[in-house]
């Protein structure tokens, strides 16, 4: 019983602070101001600005999207003809949301694991992040960032897998 408690502590310890997220900033883009056209698409010149919002944020599709055009407006003439759906469908080409936990241990033990939707769930216990389909396009020190928090999230879900499968056997 005290086994369990612990390796359900352990692993419910992701948000601890030897955890580090990558922050990539928009201070060193320098764009002028894209023209969106009718159809509302995200122009190309916006690439490497949407690239820096979407990679490593933890928010949901339809929230990422709409904080993407409200930083995107800045670097549009007509930010009033981007759109939710070309927004998400632009971030869906570039990315993926990433599941890098598996959730509460309480609740695997409980019940199978129920089909979750990867754009949309906001559970923290499954620590969803968006992930750059390639960080080619990045600068070269960002990019060092995005592989260094990759790697630590990787660790992290290696150290959660083997407490769960702890807990498991345990039980």
């Amino acid at each position: 019983e005290k086994y369990v408690t612990r390796a359900i502590e352990l692993a419910a310890r992701h948000s601890s602070e030897d955890f580090e997220e990558e922050c990539l900033s928009l201070d060193g883009v320098k764009l002028g101001r894209a023209e969106v056209g009718e159809d509302g698409d995200v122009p190309d010149e916006l690439l490497k600005v949407l690239l820096r919002i979407v990679q490593g944020s933890s928010l949901p599709l339809s929230s990422l999207a709409n904080n993407a055009i409200e930083e995107l407006a800045v670097f549009t003439k007509n930010p009033d003809r981007l759109s939710v759906e070309s927004v998400s469908s632009k971030i869906k080409l570039l990315a993926q949301r990433k599941q890098y936990l598996s959730g509460h241990p309480q609740l695997l033990l409980r019940k199978a694991k129920a089909k979750l939707d990867c754009f949309e769930n906001e559970d923290e216990c499954f620590m969803w992040r968006w992930e750059l389909a390639t960080i080619d396009l990045l600068p070269p020190k960002e990019a060092s960032k995005v592989k260094k928090a990759r790697s630590l999230r990787r660790k992290l879900q290696s150290h959660h897998k083997s407490i769960i499968n702890l807990i498991s056997s345990i039980d």
